[in-house]
């Protein structure tokens, strides 16, 4: 016989009372809510299924929490309860929701640091059942302030709990003498319902993007640097990321495992660890000892950080280091975790972008018949006939074509603009457009030795375009120019050869950076050096830098 049910009355209680049978109720007259037993726990009837509108709790600072915090630890923050619905305050740092759902925690903590130099306080939003048991944190980056100063951390976090799961806010100080700087505006707690319980776990996506491979390296011990050498800063600590798979660590270098292309960032800081004007630069190096990449040349009275950066393609297997160079010996310091004045120092991340280069691919098809270009042979070169452009001739076994209408110029002779050797057009046309390697020669009196950073030129029609990065291990000799062997001789002209050249160096000495006006010859060029136009001697460790172009010879 089906059971009469009759009226059915729910029981009023302040608090909740031990959980009952599956499908009684009972009356909260606090938060004003119906409860309903599913035999394990009260869940709240609420309509459509979301949490309760009026369901909420505010809260200030409790003087009870004032005093210095211990650094390095998480210290909870106290509250008073100023208003509340659906939930309670358990003790002064635990929040209680009475619903099962997802809320949202926002927190603001005044602080006061009362001792010591620059610090910084996170702050730390954490739940947990209704034993004790932890269920979630979320830290949240904090302020910074100097010494005698107010400040806050603060920050927001939304939480899935369950029934009688409580909160607590937490505060995190990096160093010792920081006080909770309660006083009822100073602090404020607040939690709000933003939706219903959470849903049974869906099933699996499909495989998403995997961040690439990466190591970030520290130094975790100083290193004492000797003056005008490269001094190779060796990494035994991993920051960040993992090694022994697509990276191995030994001997304070790093070995890539594959093929591919990578990006790598080097830093080193003096950190005010020397007296004086000082000089240096960072460089990447692979275990060759080849340069991969060398930062600017960094000059500073008594610090300097440098930063260098490499991208590129490197084979499996490749070692690679960081290496500093200084023109005064000092030991380099290093900057540990939870330093907050400075990224880590000395250090090296290494970050695999892409893979190795991908196999060729088939010959694609054969291009259509290309038009004649119009040569036309006039045997050998006669005095008495008149050539055009186009012509080709002979003359001691040398073919040559005519640059421009002629009569009776002798091409062996090679006058600007009117005949050009065919072997000479095609090594020229051969090196269009490309880089080419190129190992400039100095000269100050004596000649000079140096250190490549890089050195390249390329033909672009009859302009000759170089670069060049080098630093000088030897001296040279004052009063006399400084002199750099041309990669192509140039083209003379009346009047002076620099009325075809153009370009622009500097070169960096001591705390100084002079620039240098080119002069070109025609198989070198020359630089003025500063105001006494060529006083100034290299010394070792001085650097060139500069970039020129200019006309070179037709046929040449």
């Amino acid at each position: 016989m089906p059971r009469s049910y009759g009226v059915t009355n729910a029981a009023p209680y302040a608090a909740a009372p031990p959980v009952g049978a599956s499908g009684d109720t009972y009356y909260n007259s606090t938060d004003k809510n119906l409860y309903l037993s599913d035999g394990t726990q009260w869940n709240a009837i609420q309509s459509g299924g979301a949490s309760a509108a009026t369901s909420y709790f505010y809260g200030n600072g409790s003087p009870t929490g004032s005093g210095n915090m211990t650094a390095g630890q998480w210290n909870a923050a106290s509250w008073t309860l100023t208003a509340a619905v659906g939930m309670s305050l358990l003790t002064a740092q635990r929040i209680q929701v009475s619903a099962a759902g997802r809320y949202m925690v926002t927190a603001w903590v005044g602080l006061y640091a009362s001792a010591n130099a620059y610090t910084r306080s996170d702050l730390g939003i954490a739940s947990y059942t209704s034993v004790g048991a932890a269920k979630d944190f979320r830290r949240i980056m904090g302020n910074a302030s100097p010494v005698g100063n107010n400040y806050a951390c603060n920050g927001g976090a939304v939480l899935d709990l369950a029934a009688n799961d409580y909160i607590t806010i937490w505060v995190m100080p990096t160093v010792a003498g920081v006080q909770f700087d309660f006083g009822g505006q100073y602090s404020w707690v607040e939690v709000t319902p933003v939706g219903g319980v959470k849903g049974d776990t869906g099933a699996s996506g499909s495989a998403t993007a995997v961040a690439p491979p990466y190591v970030s390296l520290r130094k975790s011990t100083t290193t004492a640097l000797t003056a005008n050498a490269f001094n190779t800063i060796a990494m035994d600590t991993v920051v960040d990321g993992v090694t022994g798979v697509d990276y191995t660590l030994a001997n304070g270098q790093v070995t890539v495992v594959s093929a591919g292309y990578y990006s790598i960032k080097g830093y080193a800081s003096t950190q005010s660890a020397i007296a004086g004007a000082t000089r240096g630069y960072t460089v990447i190096f692979n275990g060759a000892g080849v340069a991969l990449a060398r930062s600017a040349f960094r000059v500073q009275d008594t610090a300097w950080s440098s930063q260098v950066d490499f991208q590129g393609w490197l084979a499996a297997g490749t070692v690679i280091y960081l290496s500093v160079w200084t023109d005064t010996a000092f030991t380099l310091p290093i900057i540990a975790p939870g330093n907050t004045a400075d990224a880590y120092n000395p250090s090296l991340t290494i970050v695999r972008e892409g893979g190795a280069t991908g196999a060729v691919g088939a010959t694609g098809p054969a291009g259509a018949q290309g038009q004649n270009v119009g040569f036309a042979s006039k045997g050998e070169w006669a005095s008495t006939t008149s050539y055009v452009p186009m012509d080709v001739v002979t003359r001691n076994g040398v073919a040559f074509v005519a640059m421009s209408a002629n009569n009776n110029i002798d091409p062996g002779t090679l006058p600007a603009g009117s005949f050009a050797a065919i072997g000479d057009l095609q090594a020229l046309f051969s090196s269009v457009g490309k880089l080419l390697p190129w190992t400039p020669n100095f000269r100050q009196g004596v000649t000079l030795t140096y250190t490549l950073g890089q050195a390249w030129y390329a033909r672009v029609g009859e302009w000759v375009l170089l670069m060049w990065n080098v630093a000088f291990t030897s001296a040279g000799t004052g009063g006399q120019f400084l002199q750099m062997d041309l990669p192509v001789q140039a083209r003379a002209v009346s009047g002076g050869a620099s009325a075809l050249a153009l370009g622009q160096c500097f070169l960096y000495s001591g705390s100084n950076q002079y620039p240098l006006a080119l002069d070109p010859n025609v198989s070198y060029t020359q630089f003025a050096i500063g105001a006494s136009y060529y006083s100034t001697a290299i010394a070792s460790g001085h650097s060139l830098t500069g970039f020129a172009a200019y006309v070179a010879p037709v046929g040449v």
